[in-house]
């Protein structure tokens, strides 16, 4: 019989909470259905270089994610993010500099005269919002509401593109009380050209949390999936667990909740992409130019597979590969199995010609499909996982319960652990 915490899944809220309760002196055993740690925080090698295919951004805001680089050592190892010059493709073969996006000042006055002061008076915890603010509207109605209008133009459209560009859900759906706090740290605490990355791997993160829970007595059980929660017991493919306490991290779903919280309805889609690196024929420009940033794409959802984000890695390298290299967030509204490389090459190969018009020919050398991305929770779904939470000494942890977001996953798991070490 197992008398130690068993937390379900090796993402970065499991990892943070095997790390708060390995470094208090307390055994953890974690159990992660994949090979790896990290969970969407992930990088690959792709010509001798390793390549995020999950999240790496590293905003100046991120309080904890901040203090476990510097515990863990990698302070040295953080780049600012090279990213100066972003666009956003607002229509169809325009490209305009983030800073020239016009919005209309009356516009913007309404909107932060309404929304400042309910951020503010609320704090807005990225990783518990204030739900009841914003009465459970999603992006677009909120702005639509505040702006009263039946389409909250640029707003709308600048807001969509850069929600989905970075694998979130549409306007429509994504809650604006959950993206309202990365709105009110963006404003006040640096923007993403103050952020950071670790230069070429964020995996490194993951995996020196992974290494320093393994290296004190704690154990991560790969390739183990849980299949049945219950009040202190975890059943895997392998096993069955009695632990004292359990902090499940994992993605939600009804399986998990069947037996402890029957009652409750999960309302948890998440978003679908491939992020893909493809390799291309000649270095692909951006308004003729070879040395861009980023770019974001307006979605069409008339396309099953669209890109709707690239980044240059060679940017990212600081010039160290040859530019050939591009990482594509594709988004998938198929709800198909996943494409092989040589099928996701053939039905993007249009996209990247009229992205890229100097390029003629592309490869795709490495895709990751991310059947499940960004949550996009309702508040009734939040609300009701709030109140659950420490019920039969059960804890959850992970981005579906405030702002999805490596911040958000660590901060979940961090206060999971402490309120069983209380």
């Amino acid at each position: 019989m197992s008398k130690n915490t068993i937390i379900i899944g090796a993402g970065l809220a499991g990892l943070a909470a095997g790390y708060t309760l390995t470094k208090a002196g307390h055994k953890v055993t974690i159990l992660e259905k994949e090979s790896y740690p990290g969970g969407r925080v992930r990088s690959l090698p792709i010509d001798g270089h390793m390549v995020d295919f999950g999240g790496f951004i590293i905003y100046p805001w991120y309080k904890q994610y901040h203090r476990l680089i510097k515990e863990l050592g990698f302070k040295e190892q953080l780049r600012d993010i090279p990213l100066s010059t972003v666009y956003y493709e607002l229509e169809k073969n325009i490209y305009t500099p983030d800073d020239k996006i016009s919005f209309p000042i009356a516009d913007m006055a309404k909107l932060y005269a309404k929304t400042l002061p309910k951020m503010i008076r609320y704090q807005m915890d990225i990783a518990q919002p204030a739900l009841h603010i914003f009465k459970d509207q999603s992006i677009s109605e909120y702005i639509r509401d505040t702006l009263e209008t039946d389409h909250a133009g640029m707003y709308e459209t600048f807001s969509d593109v850069v929600c989905q560009g970075y694998c979130y859900g549409p306007v429509t759906e994504y809650k604006m009380a959950v993206v309202a706090p990365v709105v009110l740290n963006t404003t006040f605490r640096g923007n993403l050209k103050d952020s950071v990355y670790f230069f070429g791997n964020n995996g490194l993160f993951a995996q020196a949390l992974a290494d320093y829970i393994t290296s004190h007595g704690g154990e991560i059980r790969y390739n183990e999936e849980v299949i049945e929660l219950k009040s202190n017991q975890v059943k895997t493919n392998i096993q069955i667990y009695t632990p004292n306490s359990i902090i499940c991290a994992a993605r939600i779903n009804k399986t998990l909740l069947q037996d402890i919280a029957p009652t409750i309805y999960v309302d948890c889609p998440y978003t679908t992409f491939y992020n893909t690196v493809i390799k291309c024929d000649t270095i692909p420009q951006t308004n003729g130019k070879d040395t861009w940033g980023a770019v974001f794409y307006l979605p069409d959802t008339t396309k099953p597979l669209q890109i709707l984000s690239s980044v240059n890695i060679r940017e990212m390298l600081s010039g160290e590969t040859n530019g050939l290299y591009i990482n594509l967030n594709i988004i998938d509204r198929t709800n198909k199995k996943t494409l092989s490389n040589k099928e996701l090459q053939k039905q993007i190969l249009e996209d990247v010609k009229r992205i890229f018009p100097n390029v003629q020919d592309a490869e795709v050398v490495e895709s990751i499909h991310w059947s499940e991305t960004m949550p996009i929770a309702e508040e009734s779904f939040i609300e009701s996982m709030r109140e659950i939470q420490g019920k039969d000494n059960i804890w959850f942890a992970g981005d579906y319960l405030g702002s999805p977001s490596m911040e958000t996953a660590l901060q979940t798991g961090i206060v999971a652990a402490k309120n069983i070490l209380k």
